[in-house]
């Protein structure tokens, strides 16, 4: 992610870069006041604590959480972005930092992994061209863009909408069911056929997408999976009834020869959305897949704290292949890319205006490329 903040920067950034990170670094350095919350996710936690640096920081010396409004520093993360300010992505991917987390990987007392230092070096960030398509709804047209694979997000959006706008459940206003709180809660009829969409969606996703630099989109291209024609015969699966399980579909009549995505437990995620006064619209996902991540703490120079390695491999499929021998279309390889679910999407009218975004306006940038 560094490096991809790092090219997105040269390209469009106004601050400098230090400047960037000092508020991180004040955070880091001065504490924040450990929350209820986080509290009790330390105290339901069982793997954290196995993990010696991990241990030390967010743990008493009898084991249990370190107690809720204790101020907890960290200057071991504020020196890593001490240096990333100081010296670009170069601090993170190599040198005395990247040495860590290989160490880290590799020394895993029960699960080392294989990284290494020539790997983390030679990553490199992409820039790739941005997913769109169109999509009307109560006769306002849109043009809605995401991030292409190896993300997942754009195309399974843009499935879910154009398959929903091929049933009655185009016609039916989301909010007229049971009022709540946060307000009108869906009407039955509405969430079964958004959940009967979204079951079509995830069957391709889990069948089609995943890193380009390994997996070849169907029918020649990704935007097979989102053609009208696709969607209309999508669209005829849907019924009064569920259909349970959802089957792939055959966008183009030729089905791919990678085996799809089984099944695997995912948990949390952030993201955030930003419009600037310029009009400039930012839609960023960022995760270490679990709140702590893999449960491993990188520590540099001796210091307290550190940060939490994240445990993206259950993007990938576990397997290589399956029981036919087909190759996984998340299989994970050096240099592949996490096929995550990355939802980042951004929404245009056709008078160029940002309705998705408060304070866009029209007439703002076009298009610009995704990056990953």
């Amino acid at each position: 992610a560094v490096r991809m903040l790092e090219m997105a920067h040269r390209q469009h950034g106004k601050l400098p870069w230090a400047t960037l990170f000092q508020p991180a670094i004040q955070l880091a350095e001065g504490g924040f006041r450990v929350s209820p919350r986080l509290n009790t996710l330390l105290q339901a936690e069982q793997h954290l604590k196995k993990d010696p640096t991990a241990a030390a920081y967010f743990f008493k010396p009898d084991g249990t959480p370190v107690d809720v409004g204790t101020t907890l520093r960290n200057p071991a993360l504020g020196a890593v972005l001490r240096e990333i300010a100081a010296n670009g992505s170069r601090a993170l991917h190599e040198g005395p930092v990247a040495a860590a987390i290989v160490a880290k990987v590799r020394g895993h007392a029960t699960n080392p992994g294989v990284l290494s230092t020539t790997d983390l070096a030679g990553y490199q960030a992409k820039k790739r061209e941005p997913l769109c398509h169109d999509y009307t709804a109560h006769a306002r047209a849109y043009v809605i863009c995401g991030m292409p694979p190896p993300s997942s997000g754009a195309i399974a959006v843009g499935q879910i909408l154009g398959i929903l706008a091929r049933t009655p459940g185009a016609t039916l206003p989301p909010g007229e069911g049971v009022a709540s709180p946060a307000g009108p809660a869906p009407s039955a009829d509405w969430l079964h056929y958004y959940t009967e969409a979204a079951r079509l969606a995830f069957a391709d996703r889990a069948q089609y997408l995943g890193d380009p630099d390994f997996v070849q989109p169907p029918a020649g291209g990704w935007a097979s999976l989102l053609a009208p024609a696709y969607l209309d015969e999508r669209a005829r699966l849907i019924g009064a009834q569920s259909m349970k399980t959802a089957q792939p579909g055959n966008p183009g009549g030729v089905r791919t020869g990678a085996a799809p995505m089984p099944d695997q437990p995912e948990y949390g995620t952030s993201h955030i959305s930003i419009v600037d006064a310029s009009g400039n619209a930012l839609a960023m996902t960022t995760t270490i897949e679990d709140q702590f991540g893999a449960r491993q703490m990188v520590s540099v120079n001796g210091l307290a704290g550190g940060f939490l390695l994240n445990n993206e491999l259950t993007d990938f499929s576990f397997a290589p292949a399956d029981a036919q021998g087909r190759p996984g279309c998340r299989r994970s390889a050096p240099a592949g890319r996490c096929p995550c679910r990355t939802p980042a999407w951004a929404t245009w009218t056709s008078a160029g205006a940002c309705p998705a975004r408060p304070g866009w306006r029209p007439g703002g940038p076009a298009r610009r490329p995704a990056q990953s």
